[in-house]
Order: C-alpha cells, then structure tokens, then sequence
C-alpha cells in the first residue's frame, strides 16, 4: 500500500483474510483493507471492513485492534461530510477513550 500499488496490496490482504487469523490479526488486516479502500476512494469497502473489525472488538475488547483502527481516523477526515464515515469515525473516537480509560 505504502508504494501505491493499491492492486497488488487488496489482492494480498485479501488472500491473507482467507487463512485461519487470529480476531487481532483479522482486525488487523480489516483495518488495512479499509485504508486502501479510502486510498481507491471506495468508501463503502472502506466502512463495512471497518465495521468488520469493531465488530472484533466488540467481541474481543482487543486494544490492539482499537489502536489499528484508530490509523484510520485521519483518512476519514476527507469523507466527514457522509454521515456514515461521521459515525465511524465517532466510533472509533469512543473506542480509543474507552481503551486509554480502561
């Protein structure tokens, strides 16, 4: 992803979601994909991979995930204006206040 070849880099997040992950590896690489998708300007990948993954956390209360989730927030800056990338990002918000408090 950090060279651009946004492609290359679904293909192989993609391919590693299908393997047996770990719920914080998972989330992990539901994050990624969520970045791309915000990279391609495809919103919509972008928020259900996102949703995906807090919905790990709210199975797991996994910190690490809510941290990964949290690189997120500053590419949803731009998409704000939707409602649903508002709440996401919201969300995410409440997530790391609740992980730094607990």
């Amino acid at each position: 992803m950090q060279l651009g070849q946004f492609d290359q880099a679904g293909s192989a997040l993609t391919d590693v979601l299908k393997q047996n992950l770990s719920p914080r590896r998972r989330g992990g690489v539901l994050t990624d994909l969520a970045i791309l998708g915000i990279q391609r300007n495809d919103l919509d990948q972008a928020l259900a991979c996102a949703e995906a993954a807090t919905g790990i956390i709210a199975q797991t209360g996994s910190g690490y995930v809510v941290r990964k989730l949290a690189t997120l927030q500053p590419y949803l800056r731009h998409y704000l204006n939707d409602g649903r990338a508002r709440t996401l990002h919201e969300h995410i918000s409440m997530l790391t206040c609740e992980t730094a408090a607990g």
